[in-house]
């Protein structure tokens, strides 16, 4: 539970220990989706409409590594007092549900994709294109900003 408690209350060998680990995970996070990114961004082996799959779970995946794991880790340093005043204790809640939503969907979209790939590829082949993987992309979003919206109220 999150309070406003203004007394400042040391932090814990154990505590400090999850803050470490919190932020290796960001950083490992960030480091890979990066990484992922650059070269989904250089190399287009993968046919376009993967390609946009991926290239969206990868962004999807470092909103969540920026927000999620760093904010975790100083609230587990200040035994879950938030220090970062009251915009961001709803910008925060919103981008971290944003992130996971749409890295949740995205995930949801690749396994529809790879099923219908695999079960029907001669149909497959004449729906797929780049312009319907834009549209469940964007589709995607959306439904991330819907699932997310309730925490900004």
């Amino acid at each position: 539970m999150l309070t406003a408690d203004p007394i400042f209350h040391p932090a814990s060998a154990e505590d400090i220990v999850k803050s470490i680990f919190l932020c290796l995970i960001s950083i490992i996070g960030i480091l890979s989706n990066v990484t992922v990114i650059i070269l989904l961004s250089r190399q287009h082996t993968l046919p376009l409409v993967t390609y946009y799959f991926f290239f969206n779970l990868a962004v999807a995946d470092l909103l969540s590594s920026v927000i999620c794991s760093p904010v975790l880790a100083v609230l587990q340093l200040v035994h879950y007092t938030w220090p970062f005043g009251a915009a961001m204790c709803k910008i925060v809640p919103f981008l971290q549900t944003l992130s996971i939503g749409a890295s949740s969907f995205a995930t949801l979209a690749i396994s529809i994709e790879r099923c219908l790939a695999a079960t029907k590829p001669l149909t497959y082949g004449i729906t797929s294109n780049v312009w319907t993987k834009r549209a469940i992309i964007c589709l995607i979003w959306l439904a991330a900003v819907a699932y997310a919206l309730p925490t900004l109220f």
